[in-house]
C-alpha cells in the first residue's frame, strides 16, 4: 500500500496509486502538499528517499513481537481480575482498587517505563502506552485508577537525585508505594508554573514549602506527595 498525504496533514492508505517521489508533493482532492516534511514527522526520523524500494513510501506501525505480548499479557490479567461490580462498588465507597495495583505492579504493568535497575521494565513510553490501553479497554475507571498509581514518580525518575531513586522508585516499582503530585493551585489559572503562589525556602538542612494546592491526586491514599514550588519568587 502506498502513502497519500493531504494537506490536512493526515496520512492515508490506498493500494494502486502512484509513489511518492523526492522532492514532489502528491496531489489529492485537498490540494498540494509538502510530501517530505509530512512524511519525516509521520516516520520520526529521516527517510532515505534514494534508497527507498522504487521510490515508494512506505511506514510501519505494527506492534513489535514484545510489544504484542505485553498486549495480551495486561489483556488477560484484566478479563481475569476486572468486574464490572467492582468498579462500581469502588466508585460508591469512594475506595482506590488498592489490591489490584498491587498485582498489576507485581506483573510489572505500572513500571513499563522505569528503569531495570530499579525494578522497573526498562520499556520506554509506547510500551506503557499499550499496557494503559489494555487496562482502560477492560475498564476505564479501574484502568485510570491503577496507571495513576505511580504519579508524580516520573518526575524521580528524570529529576531525581541517585539518593532519591534509590529509596522512592523500587518500592514504586514493587506496588509497595503509591506516590502523588500536587501541581494545580486555586488561585491562579490551574498548573500555571509562572503564576505560581507555592514557595519553598531553606532553613538550615529543611526545607519549609508554603502556599496552597488542590486537586491533588492521589493525595489520600500516597505514601509521599512531589510538590511543584519555587524557590525564588522573583523568576
Amino acid at each position: 500500500e502506498l502513502a497519500q498525504l493531504s494537506s490536512r496533514g493526515q496520512v492515508s492508505s490506498r493500494a494502486g496509486r502512484g509513489p511518492l517521489r523526492r522532492g514532489k508533493a502528491r496531489r489529492t482532492q485537498h490540494g498540494n502538499v509538502q510530501a517530505m516534511s509530512i512524511a519525516r514527522r509521520v516516520c520520526g526520523q529521516r527517510l532515505d528517499w534514494e534508497e527507498s524500494w522504487k521510490g515508494v513510501l512506505q511506514v510501519k506501525f505494527d506492534l513489535t513481537e514484545e510489544q504484542l505480548h505485553i498486549k495480551n499479557a495486561v489483556r488477560e490479567f484484566c478479563q481475569k481480575e476486572f468486574k464490572p461490580e467492582m468498579a462500581l462498588e469502588l466508585d460508591k465507597k469512594e475506595e482506590f482498587p488498592m489490591e489490584l495495583y498491587k498485582q498489576a505492579a507485581k506483573l510489572g504493568f505500572t513500571s513499563m517505563m522505569f528503569p531495570e535497575e530499579y525494578g522497573g521494565q526498562g520499556f520506554g513510553l509506547l510500551e506503557t502506552c499499550v499496557a494503559i490501553e489494555e487496562m482502560c479497554r477492560g475498564d476505564s475507571s479501574l484502568g485510570v485508577a491503577i496507571s495513576s498509581g505511580n504519579f508524580g514518580s516520573e518526575l524521580i525518575m528524570t529529576h531525581g537525585s541517585k539518593e532519591q531513586r534509590e529509596k522512592y522508585l523500587p518500592p514504586i516499582c514493587r506496588g509497595d508505594f503509591m506516590s502523588s503530585a500536587a501541581f494545580t493551585e486555586p488561585n491562579v489559572s490551574g498548573s500555571d508554573i509562572n503564576h505560581m503562589e507555592t514557595t519553598a525556602t531553606k532553613y538550615g538542612n529543611e526545607w519549609w514549602i508554603n502556599g496552597p494546592k488542590t486537586f491533588i491526586t492521589n493525595a489520600t491514599v500516597a505514601d509521599f506527595i512531589v510538590v511543584l514550588t519555587q524557590t525564588d519568587t522573583k523568576i
